[in-house]
């Protein structure tokens, strides 16, 4: 194991300001992180934090040249295919002789740690958002450390017991008239995960299928609470010009609409929806449905994470029992760190 660890995360997310989009994130998750490695004695640098410090400026130049509203369709074409080797140069350079701990990393940034034949584990909030705390996910190019990740990964029937202590606390009864609709889940338009072969998915890419499946349906959408992304829900109407917004509780019409059909590009609520017992399709196979082979490759965990043994466990193969103490679950913990809600959970 290398004696240096680097944290960072998707540092080609630009915007037409030529900032990262990134820097919240890499910030908390660093300071999540860091003094637990470094009383491990590694070094570990951040790249890409609130403190400054990494060349954005030439990173971008290498990676888009001119910076304007194209950037984000050119931070898409490159996501999940090959970066020109000057990029990858450049970024190798700071990743040189380290193990990565990333914050949804692009695929393409994970290509670069493994043809430098290095190790990363990369991080990513689980789409379960309505349990009493948020779940983190995480993969590894290293079979060690895989296989210690599934040996304290959250089991089904956690998960099958938060879905039912959120059902039996919900109070509401919105959503109980919503019987066989369909029902359309907006995205932030620049979500990484509606970006497919190097562009952004539309829902109308596939509108024949989404026909069969909604046949006979009363069509519905409703947008992300925080980008109403009307191009979205446009591309939707061109398949059911009488589609009607849907303004109830995203978690009210999950526990409470029967026989419910929802749609998405990707979105981890159909993953949610999956959970209550309707049936559910995404556009990208990038999806966490319960067949889905991209969720397959990720192991989930529940509160592990903050403690030193947890970094003893997945380094050295230390202290594992330890971490198996349900007793050290605090609910909201990793939620009041990232102080975001995506959708309303108490009624």
């Amino acid at each position: 194991m290398p004696h240096r660890v680097v944290i960072t995360g998707d540092l080609l997310r630009a915007d037409p300001k030529g900032h990262c989009d990134q820097t919240s994130n890499i910030t908390w998750f660093s300071d999540l992180f860091k003094n637990n490695i470094e009383a491990l004695d590694f070094q570990v640098d951040v790249l890409g934090d609130r403190e400054g410090g990494f060349p954005f400026e030439t990173l971008y130049a290498l990676a888009y040249g001119k910076l304007d509203d194209a950037v984000r369709y050119k931070w898409a074409k490159a996501y999940d295919l090959l970066l020109d080797r000057r990029v990858r140069d450049f970024l190798a350079g700071y990743f040189a002789d380290a193990t990565l701990i990333f914050f949804e990393a692009s695929p393409n940034l994970l290509n670069i740690v493994n043809e430098l034949g290095q190790i990363y584990i990369n991080f990513r909030t689980h789409p379960l958002r309505f349990g009493r705390d948020l779940i983190m996910a995480c993969q590894s190019n290293c079979p060690k450390i895989t296989e210690r990740l599934k040996r304290i990964a959250i089991s089904p029937e956690t998960i099958a017991r938060e879905t039912q202590i959120f059902r039996q606390n919900c109070q509401s009864r919105a959503g109980e008239d919503c019987d066989g609709v369909i029902v359309f889940l907006g995205q932030c338009r620049y979500d990484a995960s509606v970006i497919l072969n190097g562009r952004f998915l539309s829902i109308d890419q596939v509108s024949e299928h989404i026909s069969k499946i909604g046949n006979g349906r009363t069509p519905f959408h409703k947008p992300h609470p925080h980008d109403a992304n009307e191009e979205a829900m446009a591309a939707w109407k061109k398949i059911f010009p009488n589609s009607q917004p849907l303004d109830i509780p995203t978690y009210s019409l999950f526990v409470n609409g029967k026989n419910m059909q929802f749609t998405s590009i990707s979105s981890g609520a159909t993953y949610e929806a999956e959970l209550f017992g309707h049936d559910c399709y995404c556009v990208s196979p990038n999806n966490w449905l319960k067949n889905s082979e991209y969720s397959q490759n990720f192991n989930s965990l529940l509160y592990e994470y903050w403690f030193l043994d947890f970094w003893k466990w997945i380094f050295f193969g230390e202290n594992f029992e330890s971490l198996l103490d349900f007793r050290n679950f605090s609910p909201d913990r990793l939620r009041k760190v990232i102080k975001t809600e995506w959708a309303q959970r108490h009624f």
